[in-house]
């Protein structure tokens, strides 16, 4: 078996059954995925850790439905799959297949939905098809793959936490903060309602922000393991790269909605996957964990944030200046009122969202405050 990107042989890997125990040569180094060990003793190990990232966790919701739809568990499917992405140009060849990346390229060739349809519309059949995004798709809310109008798309349900009650809180925080992304002209996958066929549910989707199969999604965590960097150190790992204005809006945008889950995995850039060189700062997606969606008074009080800090008010004084504008309060309730009526979210969860809201703003007056005041003691030096 080999580790393949686009058409490289990367590494040629050792394996039992479904699982790879083992690396027999490295075939191209410089093309190994970012992030994975140079050390001998420990790059095993960081290969699995990769590939456990883009794979479906055990705490997916409904990974019994899927694993019954699953004859021979995740684990079969994943290499039955080759583990192609849409997100990335790796997957696994088996020695004996005349296979290319021409011919697995989900952009060019389309996927099979077989999995969508058990994981997202719930029908009580047999997975048959493999070959499906799914499989190198991570994260614990019910999700699944599936094409409109040609283009690659993410169907994903949102009830998790203390105040989803019964309903898809998250997907509506997901089309709310698009909206807001567009209104600070910051870069971002758009999420739209959908509401799921035979059900009164509404749930969001999204186009794939990897648009062809020459170009690679590599997330902070890989960045941070590339250069050991973590907390405030990545922050500036990725700001020597060319990114701090884009990281500043993602701060910014992130504390005004209160962000709780930008964990390393949710930003990152995207490169060429034949030159490796970065192309530009991925746009922001997965921002739903946001507007109080798990409130306690616990939880408002200490501000919880990631990746770089893990409270709202000190993550925010990375900020040296305002990098983007600020959409008025009022307008973002109003987005927030809007999107919470098409998804059935309770007017109990808007008014924490709208406090939550308010927290953000008075924590901003405060540091704009700083900025002014920053700017204003330049201009008397100079």
């Amino acid at each position: 078996m080999y580790l393949m990107h686009m058409g490289q042989k990367v590494a040629q890997l050792q394996m039992a059954g479904e699982h790879f125990i083992g690396i027999r040569s490295i075939v191209n180094e410089k093309h190994m995925p970012v992030g994975i060990s140079k050390h001998q003793a420990t790059m095993m190990l960081s290969l699995q850790n990769w590939e456990r990232m883009r794979s479906i966790p055990s705490e997916r919701q409904n990974i019994n439905r899927i694993l019954k739809a699953l004859p021979g568990g995740i684990s079969d499917a994943k290499l039955k799959s080759m583990r192609v992405s849409l997100t990335d140009t790796y997957w696994f060849k088996d020695e004996r297949t005349p296979l290319t990346w021409e011919d697995v390229n989900f952009h060019k060739n389309g996927f099979a939905t077989d999995f969508a349809d058990v994981a997202v519309f719930e029908k009580e059949i047999p997975v048959i098809q493999f070959n499906s995004p799914d499989y190198t798709t991570d994260g614990v809310l019910q999700k699944g793959w599936i094409t409109i109008d040609s283009i690659p798309t993410l169907l994903k349900f949102g009830e998790l936490g203390i105040n989803a009650h019964g309903k898809n809180l998250l997907s509506a925080n997901e089309v709310v903060a698009g909206k807001i992304a567009a209104s600070m002209d910051i870069d971002h996958v758009n999420y739209f309602p959908v509401q799921v066929e035979g059900t009164q549910q509404m749930i969001c989707g999204s186009h794939c922000f990897i648009e062809d199969g020459e170009h690679d999604f590599v997330n902070g965590l890989q960045i941070a393991n590339e250069t050991r960097s973590f907390g405030r150190e990545l922050y500036h790992q990725f700001s020597q790269m060319g990114y701090q204005q884009d990281l500043d809006k993602m701060i910014v945008f992130d504390h005004i909605l209160h962000n709780t889950d930008r964990h390393e995995k949710n930003f990152g850039f995207i490169r060429n996957a034949t030159t490796l060189e970065p192309v530009r700062f991925a746009p922001l997606f997965d921002s739903g964990s946001c507007l109080g969606w798990n409130y306690s008074p616990n939880v408002m009080d200490t501000g919880e944030m990631k990746p770089f800090i893990q409270q709202r008010e000190k993550q925010l004084e990375l900020v040296q200046k305002l990098p983007c504008n600020l959409p008025d309060p009022n307008y973002l309730k109003a987005v927030v009122a809007d999107t919470y009526e098409v998804f059935g979210i309770p007017e109990k969860q808007y008014e924490i969202a709208c406090m939550d809201v308010d927290k953000g703003y008075q924590m901003l007056a405060e540091k704009e405050k700083m900025w002014s005041f920053g700017h204003e003691d330049l201009e008397e030096r100079g």
